[in-house]
């Protein structure tokens, strides 16, 4: 398993506790799940999250990151979004929060797209966090604020899937 010792408060932000945590909140989810198997590398795409929203007004990177496993990539499967938490965003630390948390393992064999948006560091928000607080306006925290708007999108037509 990947991740800095237990006790490390430190970049990335994602801890080897012996524990495996995406499993457990899976497993919560969906109830009882096939073992998790292998990331395919090739499943983990880039996706313009532009496509989704105006990612400059919602405080959004350009791209995101979503996992489709082989089986979902001609047949309906449920979504699960992954938010990264603040100084988490893959334009500051890189690749581990989408492919070292244990989500895209869990998702190739239980068929479910993991869909990982991506946010940025602002003069607002220079954490870059999701919103929270209200910076990108005053509907923020409603189905109507910017980030949930787009994520809603994201999970509504997944990137890159083809669905009839």
């Amino acid at each position: 398993m990947y991740g800095n010792p237990c006790w490390a408060l430190a970049y990335p932000g994602i801890n080897n506790c012996g524990f495996d945590m995406a499993g457990d909140m899976l497993t919560h989810l969906f109830g009882n799940l096939i073992p998790r198997g292998t990331q395919i590398a090739a499943n983990l795409l880039s996706f313009a999250q532009s496509d989704y929203a105006d990612i400059w007004q919602a405080g959004m990177s350009s791209r995101g990151w979503v996992y489709l496993p082989q089986f979902c990539k001609t047949n309906v499967c449920d979504v699960h979004l992954s938010f990264h938490g603040c100084s988490q965003y893959y334009d500051l630390i890189g690749s581990p929060f989408v492919k070292e948390t244990g989500l895209n393992e869990w998702a190739e064999t239980n068929d479910f797209i993991v869909i990982y948006p991506q946010t940025i560091a602002t003069k607002l928000n220079p954490n870059g966090c999701w919103d929270f607080w209200g910076y990108t306006g005053a509907n923020f925290a409603f189905q109507t604020g910017l980030q949930m708007q787009a994520v809603h999108a994201m999970a509504q037509k997944p990137p890159y899937v083809t669905w009839a």
